[in-house]
């Protein structure tokens, strides 16, 4: 679960990248990485998925968003329809 073990840089339960993890108010810096606490990881998951639902109106979308990120979700609408 750690950082290091994955190319996107990822980390914790719910496996938050760096951006995110601030985006939402996580610490990630050299003394403190929340995204390893369960509490404070799982708050920010929760309410990214909210987020992305909220853009969305589905919550399919809302989880491969989650998965992948906006950018690339919207990508992918684009080019199925």
């Amino acid at each position: 679960l750690e950082e290091s073990r994955n190319p996107v840089k990822a980390a914790g339960i719910w496996q938050i990248i760096p951006s995110t993890a601030k985006r939402y108010g996580l610490k990630v810096n050299g003394a403190q990485d929340q995204r390893m606490e369960m509490p404070f990881a799982t708050q920010a998951a929760l309410t990214l998925l909210s987020d992305d639902y909220k853009i969305y109106k589905n919550w399919k979308l809302a989880f491969v968003a989650y998965e992948i990120g906006e950018k690339a979700t919207d990508e992918l609408i684009k080019a199925t329809g």
